[in-house]
């Protein structure tokens, strides 16, 4: 697993590979329009930081190549599956 060399507020580099945001141009499909709701604004933060951890975990985006639709699936059903147990969790501490 590649370990972090260096990371900014913009950019993070990781064992020769790095990621820095994309200009707005390239990411906006929105025209320039920003949410007013904190919740949204609130789950945008979460999933930066989801990947600048992930980045710093993995060395690598969803973006990559080298996983086969299979692969994926698997990943997804291993997070819904953790999903299930937390809820069963919360679902216990109500009863």
């Amino acid at each position: 697993m590649p370990g972090k060399e260096r990371m900014s507020e913009d950019k993070i580099v990781i064992s020769g590979m790095s990621a820095e945001p994309k200009k707005s141009e390239e990411t906006d499909p929105l025209g320039g329009w920003r949410s007013g709701d904190s919740n949204v604004l609130n789950v945008i933060d979460q999933l930066l930081q989801r990947e600048k951890k992930g980045l710093l975990k993995y060395g690598t985006t969803t973006e990559r190549e080298d996983l086969e639709t299979v692969e994926w699936l698997q990943h997804l059903q291993e997070e819904l599956m953790d999903a299930a147990v937390y809820i069963e969790k919360l679902k216990g501490e109500y009863e």
